[in-house]
């Protein structure tokens, strides 16, 4: 079962390493822009760091979850493009496949309500990893 548990990536691997808990990398989250699925290069110390986790660690599986908002076109097809995007990239630094699952939840979960004009955070993939 994947539990999610909100915490800032930087301790989430000490946590994840003290028996299996399962990690949220949400603390900086990758952002996207409005109808887009590219990611800005920022981002990528974020997946490095996620990365090396996921290379010294084969006994862990991770979750990547896209995300889009309601006023982009096509919500679902973004949310599923922007975390496969992010599965290519571990895929392409030899993370195997079958260690990945990669879901789009569209608009379905914000972490910003709808009606905010910091809506554009719920551009976002997140990563949860758990035990095998």
């Amino acid at each position: 079962m994947l539990l999610a548990c909100m915490m800032c990536w930087c301790n989430a691997f000490a946590q994840i390493e003290s028996g299996g808990m399962v990690g949220c990398f949400r603390d900086p989250t990758i952002y996207f822009d409005l109808n887009s699925s590219a990611w800005k290069q920022a981002h990528e110390t974020v997946l490095q760091n996620v990365l090396k986790f996921m290379l010294e660690k084969p006994e862990y599986m991770m979750e990547i979850s896209g995300y889009s908002t309601s006023d982009e076109k096509n919500g679902q097809e973004l949310s599923e493009m922007r975390a496969q995007v992010a599965g290519d990239y571990f895929i392409a630094r030899g993370i195997p496949k079958d260690r990945l699952v990669i879901v789009g939840y569209s608009h379905t979960r914000p972490d910003i309500p709808e009606e905010s004009d910091k809506k554009g955070e719920n551009r976002r993939v997140e990563f949860y990893i758990h035990y095998k």
